[in-house]
């Protein structure tokens, strides 16, 4: 599937960055350029202006980035590395589902809705590893979202091991 190439080479990129200790701080779709139009395109991250250098522990509190992607705690100002991959999460639904999965009209209403709310997961041919990959991401709590290597490991991207059979003591896909 052509969403799952695009998601590799785009977690790929920012794990690149989380391993160097930079933050991008502004990961969305507009922030990604396409090589060429080919099926299987080469996907670049680009625009650095809100990165900026992290240690895991560091705590930052400067509001940046673009709302509809912004995690809850970056709305709370009290943040990690980790909104980067909650706006993977924003931007991998938005591919999927062609809008976003926060769409409240006033500012007021989608800060509220980020950090409160499951989005709406409507299933309209988007399948059920597809939603399982985007909802690892957009965890509220940072502390249960996928990173980068976790994500590359998820069923939906093909990359990792074959999933093992529903009760079986190998299975270790987290259940929500």
């Amino acid at each position: 599937e052509a969403t799952a190439g695009m998601a590799i080479q785009m977690l790929s990129a920012i794990e690149y960055l989380h391993k160097i200790n930079i933050m991008h701080r502004d990961i969305k779709a507009e922030n990604f350029l396409l090589e060429s139009d080919s099926p299987s395109p080469v996907v670049k991250l680009i625009d650095f202006g809100f990165a900026t250098h992290f240690n895991k522990q560091d705590i930052f509190t400067e509001t940046c980035g673009s709302l509809a992607y912004m995690a809850p705690e970056l709305i709370k100002k009290r943040y990690s590395y980790l909104v980067d991959m909650w706006a993977f999460g924003v931007m991998i639904y938005l591919l999927l589902y062609g809008q976003y999965p926060y769409r409240s009209k006033s500012k007021k209403d989608l800060y509220r809705e980020i950090t409160s709310k499951e989005p709406t997961w409507v299933k309209r041919g988007v399948g059920e590893l597809s939603i399982d990959f985007i909802q690892q991401f957009l965890m509220i709590d940072p502390l249960n979202r996928f990173e980068c290597t976790e994500g590359l490991l998820h069923p939906f991207l093909g990359l990792g091991p074959e999933p093992s059979a529903p009760g079986s003591s190998s299975d270790s896909q987290r259940v929500i």
